[in-house]
């Protein structure tokens, strides 16, 4: 009816995301995820400024305004320890300005989430599917109570989310996806009543041919990918990536200066993260993928008339690695005791490590 009334206009997008592996990485630790490109629980460069630009109707006066949803995997298991710390991580990350609100969070199935952890070792990303057909039945649910609503979905390929995504992209289970034309889900909305899915997200954590989606792995060239590209569902390796690519589509969920702001955030984010974790041994790897993204990025930007965006990520890594070798030695220094100096303690080990 509220769809009716505003001519078919949505009243906003909900914008839906995994944790693990699409909001911040799990260091590749087992069960949560697999991507290693990034130190665990570091939050991927410029995600939370895209969501932000993504939840359209977001009100910063209006307490209540609550259109980001996380859809995880985990399940609810005793009273709602799981959910108390992810909430307190969520507080944290508004108290600090880089989340816009405070989210809603649907936890995923026991059943299913023990089966595939126990059936991992033999049937590999196949273990998931029945985690990733529950999150795209947890989505209908959801979108069932808000039909006034376009919804964005994020996800990685590392487990169950692709095919989740393929699912609301009006993909069928046969994997059928010879209707390469360019998905319009607004048109499809009202020719088939299903939920009004903008576009999905996947971070790609993983080969196309180690994940799990609709097709067998042989069939996922690049025209496959093509053909999801066109019925909206785009691969990123960065989300400055992503938010270049939702430009370029002209869906009018991303406008140039907001790609700027993207690319910004995403700086001051992977600035933060090495300066947190200085010894990450994989920072000059991800800093070469950002900044070949930044790179692309900076080029749409001048060609908007936008001035580009300054980086300095290798720059950022070495100084941060010099902090920490700095940091170490000062401490060495600190702990070292002189051979005759005299001790309280008459043991020079032991006192040596007080401190």
């Amino acid at each position: 009816l509220v769809r009716q009334a505003r001519c078919g206009s949505c009243v906003g997008i909900k914008v839906l995301s995994d944790v693990d592996d699409t909001l911040y990485s799990s260091g590749g630790h087992f069960p949560a995820g697999c991507d290693r490109s990034y130190p665990r629980h570091t939050l991927y460069p410029g995600c939370l400024q895209l969501f932000q630009f993504l939840d359209t109707s977001w009100d910063p006066v209006d307490v209540t305004s609550c259109n980001l949803v996380f859809l995880s995997a985990r399940p609810h298991v005793y009273k709602s320890v799981a959910e108390d710390q992810s909430y307190h991580l969520f507080a944290s990350l508004v108290k600090d300005g880089r989340m816009h609100s405070i989210p809603t969070l649907l936890p995923g199935d026991l059943i299913r989430g023990l089966a595939a952890m126990l059936t991992y070792a033999c049937l590999h990303t196949t273990a998931w599917k029945l985690v990733g057909e529950q999150k795209y039945n947890t989505f209908r649910d959801f979108a069932a109570l808000y039909p006034e609503y376009d919804f964005v979905f994020c996800g990685d390929n590392g487990q169950g989310d692709l095919l989740a995504g393929q699912l609301m992209v009006g993909q069928h289970q046969d994997g059928d996806s010879s209707d390469s034309s360019e998905f319009d889900p607004e048109v499809e909305h009202a020719a088939s009543g299903r939920e009004s899915v903008k576009c999905v997200l996947i971070h790609k954590v993983m080969e196309h041919q180690d994940s799990l989606a609709l097709e067998p792995s042989g069939k996922r060239n690049a025209q496959w990918e093509e053909d999801l590209r066109r019925r909206g569902l785009i691969f990123h390796r960065t989300y400055v990536g992503a938010a270049l690519e939702l430009f370029r589509r002209g869906s009018g969920l991303v406008s140039a200066t907001q790609l700027r702001e993207v690319v910004q955030a995403a700086i001051d984010d992977f600035e933060w993260a090495v300066t947190s974790f200085p010894d990450f041994n994989g920072w000059d790897e991800a800093a070469t993928v950002l900044a070949q993204e930044i790179q692309e990025a900076n080029e749409v930007l001048v060609a908007e008339g936008l001035e580009k965006v300054n980086e300095a990520l290798q720059q950022d890594v070495k100084r941060a690695a010099e902090h920490s070798r700095a940091h170490k030695l000062r401490l060495h220094r600190r702990h070292k005791v002189p051979g005759n100096q005299p001790h309280l303690c008459g043991n020079a080990d032991l006192d040596s490590d007080i401190e």
